[in-house]
């Protein structure tokens, strides 16, 4: 999900993925200014409807000025937080397709500090609920 979370991002957003946009990791060194979205803490299933889940993803957003990496976690969250009604996918014909019923914030955009490289970093948490299109 987080293949196809990144990739609505991407086309609704200036982010592009492989240079300011990556999923689930993100490479050590470059680029300074850059955000990665990563599922976080498992999610929960429901009983009843088994294709229907929510799922936690973690972004984080870093750059060399805290204001740029501050801009970044913004942007992505006046984007994504109350987002309801969206599909997310298919990327290729392999990938399924996700109803997303709702994004929820958990938090709002909170400074970490500085990494190793001294670039600033900001984590925002979101509760994704959605159904697999696909079928589990």
């Amino acid at each position: 999900m987080i293949k196809e979370m990144a990739s609505w991002i991407a086309a609704h957003s200036s982010f592009t993925i492989g240079t300011t946009l990556f999923e689930g990791w993100w490479p050590e060194m470059q680029p300074d200014r850059c955000s990665m979205l990563s599922e976080q803490a498992g999610g929960s299933a429901d009983y009843y409807i088994k294709d229907r889940e929510d799922k936690q993803v973690m972004i984080l957003t870093r750059a060399k000025n805290y204001f740029e990496a501050r801009a970044d976690a913004k942007t992505l969250f006046t984007l994504l937080h109350g987002a309801a009604g969206l599909t997310f996918g298919p990327i290729l014909t392999a990938y399924p397709v996700y109803f997303v019923i709702s994004i929820e914030c958990v938090n709002s955009p909170q400074y970490l500090g500085m990494d190793a490289k001294n670039r600033h970093m900001f984590s925002t948490n979101y509760t994704v609920r959605f159904v697999n299109a696909a079928g589990s």
